[in-house]
């Protein structure tokens, strides 16, 4: 367990710093309804990850018209990932990969989607995230190795705390 990113709150916090600053231009910007997903929501949790969070991973519900804006953003950044089909499971209404882009220097990766995936979200700090649970079965649901990784880092620190 020595590769093991623990979530203290040092790292909590400096995940909220980034958060809030894409928070503040959602709402800037009249985007209202979104949810923090992912890697983010898992540290903001307090769940270990062994791997250092690179991105900030939303969902945003909004008009096609709206989405425009994510698009133009993603463009501006370089960034066409978007345009390529979603291989993993459809979600609720988004038929792309995220836009990516940066905001005041953070990664966010941006999700248009009609109604949230996720079916359990809590709120903190006045952000709703993405449960636990919720979390880690939508990963799981995804086959991708850091996600298998994430699983079974979450796995080791039960038993490691079981043990005790």
């Amino acid at each position: 367990m020595k590769n093991l990113v623990t979530a203290n709150q040092s790292h909590i916090e400096d995940a909220f710093e980034k958060i809030n600053k894409v928070a503040r231009f959602l709402k800037r910007n009249d985007f209202n309804e979104f949810a923090v997903v992912g890697s983010s929501a898992l540290l903001v949790c307090g769940f270990p990850l062994n791997r250092n969070v690179g991105d900030i991973d939303i969902e945003v519900i909004c008009s096609h018209k709206r989405e425009q804006v994510f698009k133009a953003l993603a463009d501006a950044y370089g960034n066409n990932f978007y345009e390529a089909r979603e291989e993993y499971p459809e979600v609720a209404g988004s038929t792309h990969k995220p836009y990516i882009f940066e905001i005041a220097g953070v990664k966010v990766n941006v999700w248009c989607v009609k109604e949230f995936t996720h079916s359990m979200l809590v709120e903190a700090r006045g952000i709703r995230f993405s449960t636990l649970m919720s979390t880690l079965c939508r990963k799981m649901a995804y086959k991708r190795k850091k996600d298998s990784r994430d699983a079974l880092s979450f796995a080791s620190t039960l038993i490691e705390i079981v043990s005790r």
